[in-house]
């Protein structure tokens, strides 16, 4: 909610306008006839913009999308196409949609270049590129945003952390677990799980032996040496899916402080 209320004044300050819409259905009716009916491309451009924020004042941003996508961006004033733009790239950030969002941005950027207005843009791209994974981007824009502001922030210091971040890779951990059950699970730092898993395997192999040795052949193929087998394979999978889980959580949880440091500056 927060991001959201400070996304709408962003918009706010973009259109230079605070221009209120209706929220009714009536309305919504009236403006959807009205783009039906008009041939001009650029009226029609406006009014379905019109319909969007109406759509959106009303928190449906699904059909907020789907408006958005039927606008013809070839056919808009220079006001207009850094309005949709800015919302495009919105929407696509609060629909999880982040590399379309991303595209956008980069459009804004591109055509509007040196326009003042973008400064009201600088926390949203930051916000985007850290989903996307793009590190030196986002810090670059929160340096902007930080310069703009007049903020003393330490933004170097902010994103080294995740620039000399090494993730744990996958192969090393099926490596480990290949040659050490339970070692790929202690690498991707879920020990108690390598304990386990390794203890599993150790039984059930020594199950096996055991009734192997007092000719009980079915019972220590079966019930052990196949057992053994399954939590040896099935270590290795739990293994990589650990190590994919650890790298997901380091970045999550520096983009949500990230987003946290950014949405609370003034």
């Amino acid at each position: 909610m927060k991001l959201l209320l400070i996304c709408t004044l962003l918009y706010a300050t973009i259109l230079g306008t605070s221009a209120q819409q209706a929220s009714n259905p009536e309305s919504l009716l009236q403006l959807e006839y009205e783009v039906f009916s008009n041939g001009d491309l650029l009226l029609k451009n406006q009014l379905l913009f019109n319909k969007y924020v109406n759509y959106k004042s009303q928190k449906n941003f699904v059909d907020a999308y789907k408006t958005l996508y039927r606008m013809d961006e070839l056919s808009m004033s220079d006001s207009l196409k850094f309005a949709y733009l800015y919302e495009f790239a919105l929407i696509n950030y609060l629909n999880n949609n982040f590399a379309e969002s991303d595209l956008a941005l980069q459009k804004l950027f591109s055509f509007f270049k040196d326009d003042k207005r973008l400064n009201g843009v600088l926390q949203l791209a930051v916000l985007v590129n850290n989903e996307n994974g793009h590190w030196m981007q986002a810090k670059e824009f929160f340096k902007q945003f930080s310069t703009t502001r007049k903020l003393n922030y330490n933004v170097d210091s902010l994103y080294e952390i995740v620039l000399k971040y090494k993730a744990k890779n996958v192969k090393t951990a099926m490596r480990l677990s290949t040659f050490a059950p339970g070692s790929g699970q202690f690498y991707a730092g879920e020990r108690l799980h390598g304990i386990l898993n390794a203890s599993l395997i150790l039984t059930g192999l020594s199950w096996g032996t055991y009734n192997l040795f007092n000719g009980y052949y079915a019972t220590a193929l079966f019930s052990g040496f196949f057992v053994g087998y399954m939590f040896y394979e099935g270590g290795m999978g739990y293994a990589e899916t650990a190590v994919l889980r650890y790298n997901e959580q380091f970045y999550s949880d520096f983009k949500s402080n990230v987003k946290n440091i950014i949405l609370e500056m003034p």
